[in-house]
């Protein structure tokens, strides 16, 4: 009897060992793709090059913008897939040789109810206001973006993205102008972006990856130019792998983009009298240079000398009552270019959360057993 059990228990193990099998096999075979193209052909539009500088006030009342043809369609990401926006836009893209100029039209039926509360760059309630935004593939290459965010009071923020849309760098900053005003039926933007600003390859003509919509904070709704599945939850408007193709971009040359940081810290430390010490003022005198410089488009030069790291912005005071070492996002400037290469595994949402497998922290260098030490001097390619 207990021989026939053995059998039993024997085939059951057997017949699940079977299916498993049968499973992973097909899971061999079966194309995954979780960034596939919507079965919709991804969408393409020009870019008009102009003689004139555009003046960026928030008002496209230039003829140049006028004598464009504009994107009007946005489909939602959210709360309808694919839905036509229940609001409409007007979107025109320009350029000349040092500028990328975009102007955005958004109508809202109802302006008296749009949420515009924040003006501080890079504010995480930039997110609960209305605001557009826009995303550039200047490699085009499906992989890594710039995002930028706007809202009607001239809110910025600008972002690094990474691992095709799944890991966000927030502490990424350039120069770029931007300027917005809300108007009876409308709120207007201008926006500059320096190429100046942007890394790409030379090429007498460019196609960029593209994407731009807009989010309408009381109806929770976020339409794009061409929208990403909403499965991807908030990070569906970041996915590369969505994006349109910006075509015409002729003759632009990628700057080598010297970027020179000096600081001086004048300053006096005074000692009271003690047994050992007498009393006194001492001039204190530092001085110190962060140096950026783009070798090629694809290789930039990082150097630093007595760095001084106190206009960074302070980390966010953290209660630790665990074992376990507190995670804290860098804000370093020298340190944040490239920062994605060290991202491997599962991407994180964001640069401000420890992602699962992190090959180099480099918030521990300047530090020694919770006591900060000068850095004297460093370089990265």
């Amino acid at each position: 009897m207990s021989h026939l059990t053995i059998d039993f228990q024997f085939s059951q193990r057997w017949q699940g060992t079977k299916i498993l099998t049968l499973l992973w096999m097909c899971m061999l075979f079966v194309p995954i793709d979780v960034d596939a193209q919507t079965e919709r052909e991804l969408p393409r539009m020009s870019a008009h090059r102009i003689s004139e500088e555009i003046k960026i006030d928030g008002v496209l009342d230039e003829p140049i913008w006028q004598n464009v043809e504009p994107i009007r369609q946005l489909y939602q990401i959210q709360p309808d897939q694919g839905d036509p926006a229940t609001e409409q836009s007007e979107i025109r893209i320009l350029y000349d040789d040092k500028k990328l100029y975009f102007g955005f039209v958004f109508f809202d039926s109802e302006m008296d109810k749009i949420v515009a509360n924040d003006m501080r760059r890079d504010s995480s309630g930039l997110r609960s206001n209305d605001y557009g935004f826009l995303l550039l593939d200047t490699y085009n290459d499906r992989r890594n973006a710039v995002f930028f965010r706007f809202t009607p009071v001239g809110g910025m923020e600008d972002t690094a993205v990474s691992n095709s849309g799944g890991s966000l760098n927030t502490s990424w900053d350039i120069v770029w102008e931007c300027r917005c005003r809300i108007n009876e039926d409308n709120w207007t933007v201008e926006i500059a972006i320096p190429f100046s600003q942007l890394r790409f390859e030379s090429s007498d003509s460019m196609d960029w990856g593209l994407n731009f919509g807009r989010e309408i904070a009381r109806k929770r709704e976020i339409a794009a130019w061409n929208e990403a599945p909403k499965t991807y939850g908030g990070l569906a408007k970041y996915r590369t792998a969505y994006f349109g193709t910006l075509e015409g971009l002729e003759d632009i040359s990628p700057s080598r983009h010297l970027e020179l940081l000096p600081y001086i810290l004048p300053g006096a430390s005074y000692e009271s009298s003690t047994e050992e010490t007498e009393e006194g003022t001492e001039a204190v005198f530092a001085a110190g240079l962060d140096l950026k410089y783009g070798v090629t488009p694809n290789l930039t030069a990082d150097l630093t000398f007595n760095t001084d790291f106190a206009q960074v912005e302070a980390d966010q005071e953290q209660v630790n009552l665990t074992r376990f070492d507190l995670f804290f996002p860098e804000q370093r400037p020298f340190f944040l270019e490239g920062a994605s290469i060290f991202d491997v595994g599962i991407p994180r949402p964001s640069f401000r959360r420890p992602p699962p497998l992190l090959l180099f922290y480099s918030r521990r260098i300047g530090l020694a057993e919770g006591r900060a030490i000068p850095i004297l001097g460093g370089g990265k390619m």
